[in-house]
């Protein structure tokens, strides 16, 4: 378990260590535009943006300076990973998250530009966190309606955004199924093939017994 929850904690970690470094870089060099409304300005987006990338710097720094890397947090064991880790985690989230952006714009026909089509990814997934609602369903393409509708059509939007989702999550579950259902076959095969095997204190298997 304890296992378990580590794997689990540095995953999350990782993720959102890529998200805010994305979102940083966004913020500041490529704001949304956002609606008319809106509580949040777009004079704040470029704050949040040195918010989140000074947030992932302090996080890598101390990876590559911090003395102490163990601690107990309500009981759980914490253990810091050192700088390389820390840039591969970096890496490897960004990169995720740029992809994502990469499969949204794509799916857009490249009608509105590539940060826009990542800024509004990066708000839904805010959005689906905050509701708890499962895979953000409804929560994804309400951002992006309210986002991009006036910009190519609220159409357009919808049929982008549920391509996505068949692409992004029902194309990776369909292949675990299909893998799950081959090792399932593979593990009763082996379980029938030890079943049927020759018991302890029996002869060979072809029948013929040796004698002293």
């Amino acid at each position: 378990v304890d296992t378990t929850s580590r794997i689990l904690a540095l995953s999350m970690l990782t993720n959102w260590l890529g998200y805010f470094c994305v979102a940083g870089v966004v913020c500041l060099w490529a704001p949304l535009r956002l609606p008319p409304g809106w509580r949040i300005g777009e004079a704040a987006l470029p704050v949040i943006g040195v918010v989140a990338l000074a947030a992932v710097s302090a996080y890598v720094l101390a990876c590559f300076r911090a003395k102490r890397r163990d601690w107990s947090v309500r009981g759980h064991h914490v253990t810091l990973p050192n700088g390389r880790v820390a840039l591969v985690q970096l890496a490897i989230a960004s990169l995720n998250w740029s992809l994502i952006g990469s499969v949204v714009f794509v799916l857009l026909q490249g009608r509105v530009d590539y940060a826009s089509a990542l800024s509004a990814l990066l708000i839904a997934a805010v959005a689906g966190l905050l509701t708890h609602i499962p895979a953000g369903l409804g929560v994804l393409e309400a951002v992006y309606l309210a986002l991009l509708s006036q910009r190519i059509g609220a159409n357009d939007v919808l049929a982008a955004v549920l391509t996505y989702r068949a692409i992004y999550y029902l194309a990776p579950l369909a292949l675990a199924a299909v893998l799950y259902v081959v090792l399932e076959a593979r593990a009763a095969q082996q379980r029938t093939a030890l079943t049927d095997g020759p018991t302890a204190g029996e002869g060979p298997a072809d029948g013929r017994h040796w004698h002293t």
